[in-house]
């Protein structure tokens, strides 16, 4: 006999982010059903460990980013080294009281613990495991999917939409058709979690040609619970039950962290690939995170890309599925991550080649450079040891407005909206920007300030939810920095659900330019298709 289900949204794949897509999802009141072959076992791993501050933003919406951010380590800096030499020390900015890090070392697997929690409690999502997708038809107004149980046993699945969160070999991708172009790399790496009390500050610490026994690169993350990732490139497969036995995997590690006592508590090898899905979405079903694209692990995009992926669509599901904007606003989720995803791997192909290079001109080259940036510090910004993840601008998008080229705006249309602190607590806590969110597109008023210690009261006004406009008052300084930049008379930005800007209007230096909240009302109106 055949079990049915019915859904708003099929979301294949229980792993952060197709949890975070559905709980992201019931936000807007969307149900859907979440369904992965796997059980509820998470072993402690270090795998995706760092976390940029926009992706705790993500999940902060679902409740779990603040524990990220209480209990992760904060990294302050990044440092390169070759051998024991240290080229070049980066500081990472230090983030508003309210707000998070820029990076924060957390397991993935510790993520995904706090998730199913929130699942758990969440009465819109309904987390079915020991399923397997197999396949599906689309229709009109639903797609049909069919999937197995443990036992075999036929699942027949109607939704509204399909997310294929399902992973590097997404089965969802097969079944639609989708092509997973680009390269493999030879060259295998070991990453080997360590528990242990060592010196290091909390930074991450990258090494080309670490002592002799390590391997060709390594590096080092600082996690949480007194342990530490360590990530060596060691060219041929690993043994790591010989290497074990014969001392090699102990030389490898005190190599790089010294003569301390240390606990191995997982270890696993792996090799990198750049793959990239042709398109990101046909019809009602869409690709979201590794399903859609596999990036080098050089700056820590996979898992921070896709929960960006995650929220993009969700915010577009959900204003589709309740009516609150028209169905076409669904083709700019592939048209938007795909070009977010070229850039990527564009930026990791780069350092790819010089980290990892598959040529002799290419190690010469990077040889070269090395050697050089050791003796001459100007040659150092010629040291590519990977560039760390950004949520990348939407400028080239449909739901983009582009800004006068001569605009000289500190942000500007296409870009992610910087966050506000205020100049005043409430009840002890501090108050931010990032706290007027909500679920619809909104504009954000900011009025030239008169001095850069005056403040301005910055307005946002919500198109949709029926609230009523938030105001924070902002150290004029902080708004002139973030916002405005040299613009004079103040400026209105249409602000997605997702913090992207829309359009921005720059106010003239009388600062009075009609009803720029109408006219952005009218501009989210077009390009969302709905009335706002």
């Amino acid at each position: 006999m055949t079990a049915s289900l019915r859904t708003d949204v099929l979301v294949v794949g229980r792993g952060p982010v197709g949890m975070t897509l559905a709980l992201l999802l019931a936000r807007y009141g969307v149900a859907s059903t979440v369904v992965d072959p796997a059980d509820r076992e998470i072993r402690l791993s270090s795998k995706a460990v760092l976390m940029h501050g926009e992706s705790l933003e993500i999940l902060a919406k679902v409740g779990v980013g603040d524990a990220i951010g209480r209990t992760g380590v904060r990294l302050s800096g990044s440092r390169v080294f070759v051998g024991t030499k240290e080229l070049r020390h980066d500081r990472f900015p230090v983030p508003d009281p309210a707000g998070y890090a820029m990076a924060v070392n957390f397991p993935q697997s510790e993520t995904e613990r706090l998730l199913l929690d929130a699942v758990d409690e969440e009465p819109l999502v309904d987390l079915r495991l020991g399923l397997t997708f197999r396949g599906l038809v689309q229709h009109e107004t639903h797609v049909a999917a069919e999937l197995v149980d443990e036992r075999g046993d036929p699942v027949h699945v109607d939704a509204g939409y399909v997310a294929g969160c399902d992973g590097a070999r997404s089965t969802v991708r097969k079944e639609l058709d989708v092509r997973f172009e680009g390269h493999a790399h030879d060259d295998h790496y070991l990453i080997v979690d360590v528990r242990a009390d060592l010196p290091f500050p909390d930074e991450r610490r990258f090494v080309f040609h670490p002592p002799a026994g390590a391997g060709r690169t390594a590096l080092i993350h600082p996690q949480p619970f007194s342990l530490w990732h360590l990530d060596f490139q060691v060219g041929h497969p690993p043994d790591l039950e010989s290497e074990a036995r014969d001392g090699t995997l102990d030389r490898r590690i005190r190599a790089v962290i010294g003569d301390h006592d240390y606990e191995v508590t997982w270890s696993t090898s792996y090799v990198f690939k750049q793959l990239m899905a042709s398109r990101f979405s046909v019809g009602r079903c869409f690709l979201v995170g590794d399903a859609a694209h596999l990036y080098a692990p050089y700056g820590a995009r996979g898992l921070n890309s896709g929960l960006a992926d995650a929220d993009n669509l969700a915010w577009k599901l959900g204003m589709v599925v309740t009516g609150q904007a028209a169905p076409a606003l669904l083709a700019t989720y592939g048209e938007e991550r795909h070009a977010v995803a070229r850039h990527h791997f564009s930026v990791t192909s780069d350092t790819a080649a010089f980290m990892a290079p598959t040529t002799r001109r290419g190690r010469w080259r990077r040889d070269l450079t090395l050697a050089l940036a050791t003796r001459v510090p100007a040659a150092r910004r010629w040291v590519d040891a990977g560039h760390f993840y950004r949520p990348e601008p939407v400028a080239m998008s449909s739901l983009t407005v582009p800004d006068p080229i001569e605009s000289r705006a500190a942000v500007r249309s296409g870009e992610l909206m910087p966050d506000l602190p205020a100049s005043l607590a409430r009840e002890g806590h501090p108050l931010r920007l990032r706290a007027a969110y909500g679920l619809h597109p909104m504009v954000v008023d900011v009025p030239q300030p008169a001095g850069d210690h005056d403040d301005v009261e910055v307005t946002v006004h919500h198109l949709g939810g029926g609230l009523g406009p938030t105001r924070l008052p902002v150290r004029g300084r902080v708004a002139r920095e973030r916002v405005l930049g040299a613009c004079q008379g103040g400026a209105a930005l249409l602000v997605r659900p997702d913090g992207f800007v829309s359009r921005r209007l720059d106010r003239g230096p009388s600062g009075a330019d009609g009803d720029v909240v109408a006219e952005l009302a009218d501009t989210a109106c077009s390009l969302y298709g709905k009335e706002a």
